[in-house]
């Protein structure tokens, strides 16, 4: 293992724009005609049933993960089906645990590309229904969707790369989350910039996400260690596929549409480098085969803005085995002058949190010179399996002043209570530092920027990574 360029890359690696584990990622960029998915539902009714009122909430917000044979363990696709459970769904959506949006509107933080928060309105409509009388409805009352929404249409043309992967892998029946990394090579003879990406899972019971990571020409043959030293197709991989190679292009949750970056703009993908294609196998229904498909599109012709994440991790903690609470906080340091270059021309795109089983809180600040600290995202339950890849809905990239630096913190929960189980038995608490493992511990964000073609590989040379 190369470990000096495993630090740097830590600190001041380039993660090519994508998004992490058991992301949530946003449904659209500005420019692409697309609403946000917390548009209010049509009242159709002066009496709220189900039919012109609730079902078209649900099936805008819901039916992406609780549809037959999807990853939620039951389906809400029926009068049936949501009023058996109208009394939980009341509680859910009051208290913002569902749908699934950790980022907290409390604090003064950039608004959120594809927020799946529920508006006031559509939570005052299910609640009601709940509570009432649960009225069914007259059949065909129903509203069309109006235009904003509905999912958008995106005639993105052929793919430029189309492949699968899982079919030769049978998931290991042993394990609650199997997470599996295979490689594929794109054949890529020249630079090309990734615009968009469609994953299409092949058992929807159980993908949970699907990761797509890349990895440089010069990494290819350790990534080839890793793969080789596993008997079965592909390789066991938790966080990144490999400890040199956490360079991320894109993923899949339940109920993402396609995601594009703005038009014009895209990922660098150098020639001779490799994807690899992270499952994450949830075996809640048990095991089962899978072929999941994935569809690339490149920038047609020269790309006009080129995305890259920063990761800013802090990996000096260590939790007490036992405590129920424990924080850390660090600012990103001195940041070279060369990020605030007129030939870079950086800008923040937006934010990616990311910790594993034991964290219950993380937040980025920026503090500028002579100016309040700037909330850039606050997730006050933070959730594994409910982590995200936020873009900020801002009418243009936030600038980052000269002299500007970036804040982290990390809340970690390590009491007896909130201990993974093995075999029925929750294993005992231990000191927890940061690592790769499930049982290891992360504090970690991931800064996305934009800027002009060719930044990433110019700090990559400025950083001699």
């Amino acid at each position: 293992m190369h470990t000096r360029r495993h630090a740097t890359f830590l600190w001041l690696g380039l993660l090519l724009g994508g998004a992490l584990g058991g992301c949530a990622l946003p449904t659209g960029l500005p420019g692409l005609g697309q609403a946000s998915s917390g548009t209010a539902a049509v009242p159709c009714s002066a009496q709220v049933d189900f039919v012109c009122d609730v079902q078209p909430i649900v099936a805008r917000h819901c039916a992406g993960c609780h549809a037959q044979d999807g990853i939620a363990p039951f389906a809400l696709e029926t009068y049936e089906e949501v009023s058996l459970v109208r009394a939980r769904l009341a509680e859910v959506v009051e208290e913002g645990i569902m749908p699934p949006w950790p980022p907290s509107e409390e604090r003064d933080c950039p608004p959120m590309q594809g927020a799946r928060r529920l508006s006031p309105q559509d939570i005052n409509t299910l609640v009601t229904w709940a509570r009432g009388d649960a009225a069914f409805g007259t059949p065909g009352s129903a509203p069309a969707l109006v235009a904003q929404d509905a999912p958008e249409q995106l005639n993105l043309g052929t793919p430029d790369r189309t492949f699968t992967v899982g079919s030769d892998y049978q998931p290991n029946a042993s394990l609650a989350d199997d997470y599996r990394c295979f490689v594929v090579d794109p054949a890529l003879t020249s630079d090309t910039y990734l615009h968009a990406y469609e994953i299409l899972p092949g058992n929807l019971q159980m993908v949970h996400h699907v990761l797509l990571y890349m990895a440089l020409p010069r990494d290819v043959e350790e990534l080839g260690r890793w793969e080789a030293a596993d008997p079965q197709a592909g390789f066991e991989c938790f966080g990144s596929p490999a400890p040199n190679i956490p360079l991320t292009l894109g993923g899949w949750v339940p109920g993402q549409r396609v995601h594009p970056f703005r038009p014009g703009d895209g990922a660098w993908m150098p020639a001779g480098s490799r994807l690899v294609v992270q499952l994450h196998y949830n075996m809640s229904r048990g095991p089962a085969l899978d072929e999941t498909r994935v569809d690339l599109h490149f920038v047609d012709g020269p790309v006009r803005r080129e995305i890259g994440t920063l990761p800013f991790p802090i990996t000096s903690f260590s939790i007490p085995a036992g405590a129920q609470s424990h924080t850390a906080s660090e600012t990103l340091g001195d940041i070279p002058a060369i990020f605030w270059s007129d030939d870079l021309a950086l800008a923040l795109e937006g934010v990616a949190p990311h910790m594993h089983l034991l964290g219950t809180s993380i937040g980025v600040t920026m503090e500028q010179p002579g100016m309040p600290d700037a909330c850039l995202v606050d997730v006050p339950r933070w959730d594994f399996h409910w982590q995200g890849f936020y873009l900020f809905n801002t009418p243009s990239p936030l600038v980052f002043p000269p002299g500007s630096t970036f804040r982290l913190t990390c809340s970690w929960d390590n009491s007896p209570e909130n201990q993974p189980v093995v075999d029925g038995t929750p294993l005992a608490p231990r000191r927890v530092t940061w690592g790769e493992g499930t049982r290891d511990e992360m504090c970690l964000a991931y800064l996305v920027l934009s800027g002009n073609p060719g930044w990433v590989q110019t700090l990559i040379t400025f950083f001699e990574l």
